[in-house]
């Protein structure tokens, strides 16, 4: 009998919004949505894009924890982000106003992610509809875990079944939308170990380190190829990921380099060095290593291709990155602490220009 051991991952996800501007203009209709503290508590608010001091004209500041870390998340069609913490909270980002008032428990809520399938606090599942969207919670998160990510189904897992129990080898790999869509099998991966997995709208794209490349919806595996990745691929250290770029467009994180791979005819690019995050940025990527101080690397599309246009912040230490318009905020800092322990750098990734340096203690949402 073959036994299914389901993972759910825990994701933070980085909102962007990607324009034609060249870089921020201070209005209300060109804002930063981001959490600080602010008099003892930690508030959403929004930013001038240029200074990231309180933008005049936005609503006021709307408190939602008294201390760093919160996790928070914006619903599919952006309009509304859920924080954690204490308490959850479900807010409008237009309004500041609180949609969800009163939720199912009382324990602090350590991670979360909006999806379409409801909210589960612990082991009791309950739901809060919202325009036909709601919100899934999970505290403390299951200790076992292959990879998930949000689509437009939802939350969308990879996992892994064995024949034997107990089995910890290769075994049969599926994709399945949390519970409410189809299972899809993928047999082209069967037998293969450290597979990664990303996922854009209503397509899975699965990638393991031996360059076996499918592409999944829920109708089933459309399409694999074989791919050519530099080797080493993967390491202890440095495990295979896998990124979306743009629509059959995605970029493997190898040990080796990144690599554009195009996952219509299986066709290859390597763009740079090795990474451990990457950001789309519209026809911009940039990618950083968390464990390094080689600054971020900005790529570009030209004639259907990737190329490196910019190495920016050289020496500097990344702590994360977002992207607003043209422009990309880059945490100068430790990775992973709220809020960003040092300066924030405001690049141009149209022409690779530092437009400034701001010492602002936040974390910013988008």
């Amino acid at each position: 009998m073959t036994l299914r051991l389901r993972w759910f991952a825990m994701v933070f996800a980085l909102a962007t919004i990607v324009t034609c501007a060249s870089g921020p203009a201070a209005s209300p209709g060109n804002s930063l949505l981001a959490l600080q503290r602010v008099g003892g508590w930690v508030v959403l608010e929004r930013l001038d894009p240029l200074t990231l001091r309180p933008l005049p004209g936005s609503p006021p500041p709307l408190r939602v924890n008294r201390r760093f870390p919160v996790p928070w998340d914006f619903s599919p069609d952006g309009s509304h982000v859920v924080t954690g913490g204490s308490k959850a909270r479900l807010v409008d980002v237009t309004t500041f106003r609180e949609v969800v008032r009163d939720w199912p428990g009382g324990d602090p809520f350590t991670w979360l992610i909006w999806t379409t399938q409801g909210v589960q606090f612990d082991d009791f599942p309950e739901l809060v509809n919202l325009n036909g969207a709601a919100v899934y919670f999970h505290d403390p998160p299951p200790s076992i875990m292959i990879d998930a990510a949000k689509g437009s189904a939802g939350l969308v897992e990879l996992w892994e079944l064995w024949d034997r129990p107990g089995d910890t080898g290769a075994g049969h790999w599926w994709v399945g939308a949390n519970d409410v869509g189809p299972e899809v099998p993928v047999p082209q991966l069967d037998g293969q170990l450290g597979v990664a997995f990303a996922v854009d709208g209503d397509r899975s794209y699965l990638l393991s380190p031996s360059g076996l490349l499918a592409v999944v919806s829920s109708g089933g595996v459309l399409s694999s190829e074989s791919v050519d990745l530099p080797q080493p691929v993967a390491m202890p250290d440095s495990p295979l990921q896998l990124a979306v770029w743009s629509r059959d467009k995605v970029v493997a994180i190898t040990s080796s380099g990144l690599v554009l791979v195009n996952a219509v005819n299986g066709s290859t690019r390597v763009l740079g060095p090795s990474a451990t995050n990457v950001v789309p940025a519209g026809r911009r990527l940039v990618a950083w290593r968390a464990d390094s101080r080689d600054g971020v690397y900005v790529y570009g599309r030209r004639a259907g291709s990737g190329t490196l246009l910019f190495h920016l912040l050289d020496g500097a230490r990344v702590g994360g990155v977002i992207v607003h318009g043209g422009s990309a905020y880059v945490c100068l800092g430790r990775p992973d602490v709220q809020p960003c322990p040092g300066k924030t750098a405001i690049l141009d990734l149209q022409t690779g220009r530092e437009l400034r340096r701001v010492t602002a203690p936040v974390v910013l949402l988008r």
